[in-house]
């Protein structure tokens, strides 16, 4: 089993299993109906559908009452009542005010157990809110009146908390404590207390005109502590980390304008609001100031200790990691955010930047999808995409050729640069240089390079992280330039494998896909499973990237069972940290379909398939050629279930759009031109039938000629129809044609 929460595609696919293998009445419960990411009366719908077919299975839905309302077709309706955890709730109480030293005096106690047990509604969120709020009461006297005047939603909670903010802050304070919702809302992960000190600082920074100010000067001191007196509770500080109180409160922060008070007190919080693209810009802009100001060098060649680098600044990791994403996700560019930029990639900071990023890339083993952000922060640029990417090519053409003058072509971060050169190239950049093939910047003698990867691998003790980085490149170097495995490189591999523990898991990536190209998958098993061992504690997009190359392996071997194995878990793994729409996880989607009708289990490859076609036309158009395919697909399996007009349905769907998109002469085209004779010839329909098979006949013969295999097997086909409805002349002429390709 996957850890963590399993996807929807996981639980459909659990149930499905269920539903075939039980032969008892199954209970199923499912809870937070109204939480789900799928429009709720189509979700209803699915699973009404699913109940249809199965009759062992019976289902209790959970969830609000509005879940409920769009549908008329659930007639057994039980309202819980909040008393239900009303025990619960009473213990979280009384625990609280146990703690409290304002609120467990005599003349409170009774007072506050009382108001909150009555007003809880069985809200432990509303419950932990209010004790915050009283716990700030004094004199007692205030402490009543606010005991009388508890707000009764979370909404109205917010409201209060902010209001007493922008009434007890001063300005500089409502300032910090904006921009603290606002960091802490579009943060790509959760900021530390030492982080999140770094980047007010340096967006305090980015304001001032004092050009003396350091990072050190404007750090808050003791923010942990003050944190409370900023934010309210809205935001906790749980293991070192600053988050909000709940995903509800970035909700209410990040709503349209138009949904805010404007009218009276209740004004003064908009300025609480969160715009989420300005959020974005300002966190871009703090990461760019805060790599000009603390990166320069060669942080893998010029820094023996780069833990000791981000011990020095917090704040580096992440500016590193997420500076672009930050940019591609703060609306249109502006000229002011496009010159930043530009000035950032002339400089040589950005090769820095670009060194840093890779460092923590190998350590964390996030390569895959920071190439698919980097690439997303390409596309963002628009029409100046090719300058300005063009110009960070120049500066870092301009550093390549320097160090190999000085260096010589086989110094390592020479051949670093000449990848960062060529990666630029990989990412459909036309910049007015010409990026190197990665070729160009190793060794001509490739056996020399093979020795000095045989030493790196041969160290005895761990690898610095500066020649794990090293070793990466020189393996894809080398293994661009070859194509089968001599035996100076089958005895590389097995020290790899003998040092796996001390190897950067793209390392042994790489050897495993190369054992997979030359066909050699035994081997390839070996290495990814070893990578899958490294990997297994983190949901991460290598692990699952593993786990769909071994299920693709064993569907290869014809152990389609195994396979299944692994590409559940792919599947779910890629739904959860990709999305259901990735193209990943439609590649996925579309192995397992092929793997269930080998084994012909239909109905899954069915489900499967219907739920690839809505992601792609969705987030490609309908007449892609994947969506084409997938609507081909459909139609084969209905095929196969003996569903005959469904099939016809998709053949023809995706026909129309293979004529229009690829032309009536593809073989993909003339290949469903010719499924579409055999649902007809199974239907009966022999003259329609016979029709789509000359067809196909027609165009074959012209594409791929008359003596190609796939245009005899049409003949075979046609002769066969035809000699069954004792149409002997038109068979007997086929078959001569036949005879002499």
């Amino acid at each position: 089993m996957l850890r963590g929460q399993p996807t929807t595609s996981d639980l459909w696919m659990g149930l499905s299993e269920i539903a075939t293998f039980a032969s008892e009445p199954v209970y199923c419960i499912i809870d937070g109906v109204d939480e789900s990411m799928d429009p709720i009366p189509e979700l209803l719908q699915r699973l009404l559908g699913f109940l249809d077919t199965r009759s062992n299975f019976r289902l209790i839905l959970l969830g609000r009452q509005h879940s409920f309302h769009k549908t008329d077709s659930i007639h057994h309706k039980i309202e819980i009542h909040p008393g239900l955890t009303k025990d619960d709730v009473d213990r979280v109480i009384e625990t609280e005010i146990n703690r409290s030293a304002i609120l467990n005096t005599p003349a409170l106690r009774d007072r506050v157990l009382t108001s909150i047990q009555n007003q809880s509604d069985g809200n432990f969120l509303w419950v932990k809110l209010m004790f915050g709020h009283l716990e700030k009461s004094l004199p007692l006297a205030h402490g009543l009146k606010r005991l009388n005047k508890l707000p009764r939603d979370l909404e109205t909670i917010y409201e209060k908390l902010l209001l007493g903010l922008a009434k007890n802050l001063e300005e500089d304070e409502l300032n910090l404590a904006r921009k603290l919702f606002a960091f802490i809302v579009v943060s790509q992960r959760p900021l530390s207390i030492a982080e999140v000190q770094h980047l007010l600082a340096v967006d305090a920074l980015s304001t001032s005109t004092d050009e003396r100010r350091s990072i050190q000067d404007c750090l808050i001191p003791q923010l942990g502590r003050r944190i409370s007196d900023l934010c309210g509770d809205l935001i906790n500080i749980v293991n070192g980390c600053l988050q909000l109180v709940h995903l509800s409160v970035k909700d209410f922060l990040v709503r349209p304008k138009e949904q805010w008070p404007r009218h009276g007190k209740g004004r003064k919080i908009m300025e609480f609001r969160v715009p989420s693209e300005d959020a974005h810009r300002w966190f871009a802009s703090a990461c760019m100031e805060y790599l000009e100001r603390c990166v320069d060098g060669s942080p893998l060649h010029d820094w023996d200790n780069p833990p000791e680098l981000e011990r020095r600044h917090p704040f580096l990791r992440y500016s590193a990691t997420y500076m672009h994403t930050h940019m591609y996700q703060s609306g249109l560019p502006t000229d002011s955010s496009l010159n930043n930029i530009r000035n950032f990639f002339k400089s040589n900071r950005w090769i820095a930047w670009m060194e840093f990023l890779f460092m923590s890339l190998i350590e964390d083993d996030s390569f895959y999808s920071q190439v698919e952000e980097f690439n997303k922060f390409a596309s963002w640029l628009g029409d100046k995409k090719t300058e300005i990417l063009g110009s960070a090519s120049a500066s870092l053409k301009v550093a390549h050729e320097k160090r190999a003058r000085e260096y010589g072509l086989e110094d390592s971060r020479t051949q670093q640069l000449g990848i960062f050169l060529h990666y630029l190239g990989y990412i459909h950049v036309s910049p007015p240089v010409d990026a190197p093939d990665t070729c160009a910047v190793q060794s001509t003698d490739p056996s020399v390079n093979l020795q000095q990867i045989m030493q790196i691998v041969q160290r005895n003790e761990p690898l610095p992280l500066q020649f794990k980085v090293d070793l990466l490149f020189r393996m894809i170097m080398h293994l661009q330039k070859v194509k089968r495995l001599t035996d100076p490189m089958q005895i590389l591999f097995q020290m790899i494998l003998q040092h796996a523990s001390s190897m950067p898991v793209y390392v042994l990536l790489l050897v495993g896909n190369f054992y997979e190209t030359i066909h050699k998958y035994e081997q390839a098993i070996g290495f990814y499973l070893v990578v899958l061992r490294k990997v297994e504690a983190k949901e991460g997009r290598v692990k699952f990237l593993i786990l769909h190359s071994i299920g693709k392996i064993y569907s290869e071997l014809g152990q389609y069972r195994t396979s299944l194995e692994f590409l559940r878990k792919a599947l779910a793994g890629r739904e959860k940290t990709l999305g259901t729409e990735h193209e990943d996880t439609l590649l996925t989607i579309d192995i397992s379909c092929d793997v269930y009708e080998d084994l012909n289990q239909y109905s899954y490859s069915l489900e499967l398939l219907k739920k690839a076609l809505v992601a792609r036309e969705k987030t490609l158009r309908p007449e892609h050629e994947d969506t084409l395919f997938t609507l081909y697909n459909i139609g084969w399996v209905y095929y196969n279930l003996g569903q005959y007009t469904e099939s016809l349905e998709f053949f023809y769907t995706a026909l129309a759009g293979r004529e229009k998109t690829l032309g009536p002469e593809h073989e993909d085209t003339l290949f469903n031109l010719y499924n579409i004779g055999w649902v007809y010839y199974k239907l009966g329909q022999y003259t329609e039938s016979l029709d789509f098979f000359h067809t196909s006949l027609t165009g074959r013969e012209k594409t791929l000629g008359p003596e190609h295999e796939d245009t005899l097997h049409t003949i075979d086909v046609i002769c066969g129809i035809c000699e069954y409805l004792s149409q002997y002349p038109d068979s007997l002429e086929l078959r001569k044609k036949a005879l002499i390709a």
